[in-house]
């Protein structure tokens, strides 16, 4: 929201006026919009389903940004999570971001389309699959997703859906 922009101006011109480090004032406000968020998830997701992996990605899981952050997220399930409403509650979930401001990501990296939420599984797959595409897409979505954050839910989820981004690729013989 504006007063939202408002009030991480404000503080981030006070914070540089007092001879506040730059990278201290990025860090502080990748902490408040990482609780906004998880507040937000929340307020939106079923008390069951909390349990999933909320997470950030580009310059936001790199706690790079100031100001304004767009909507670049992911959802991780469990593997054997059952969600049947998780679709209608990532869009609600996107809506309720938009609302305190966050605008939609320009590529569409958001928990409200499809291609970014999933159990782990998908994500190992996901991983493979774009590692093995260097050249197209591939490479774009392993670069936004090397710099996720876990903001909410289980962060175990994330590191065992991105087990396979340090290991080598491996050729079948």
């Amino acid at each position: 929201s504006a007063a939202s922009d408002v009030y991480k101006r404000q503080l981030v011109e006070t914070l540089m006026a007092q001879g506040v480090k730059m990278r201290f004032a990025m860090d502080l406000l990748a902490a408040l919009n990482g609780r906004l968020m998880s507040k937000a998830f929340e307020m939106v997701v079923p008390g069951d389903q909390q349990r999933a992996c909320l997470m950030v990605m580009g310059s936001e899981g790199r706690g790079e940004q100031i100001l304004k952050t767009d909507q670049d997220n992911g959802l991780i399930l469990g593997e054997h999570q059952q969600w049947s409403g998780c679709d209608q509650d990532m869009q609600r979930f996107t809506r309720t971001l938009l609302s305190l401001g966050y605008p939609p990501c320009p590529g569409s990296v958001m928990v409200s389309n499809p291609q970014w939420t999933g159990p782990v599984s998908r994500w190992q797959q996901r991983v493979q699959d774009w590692a093995g595409d260097p050249g197209g897409k591939g490479l774009l979505n392993l670069t936004i997703l090397t710099d996720a954050h876990a903001v909410a839910g289980d962060p175990g989820l994330l590191e065992l859906s991105l087990i396979h981004i340090s290991e080598p690729t491996r050729q079948e013989a």
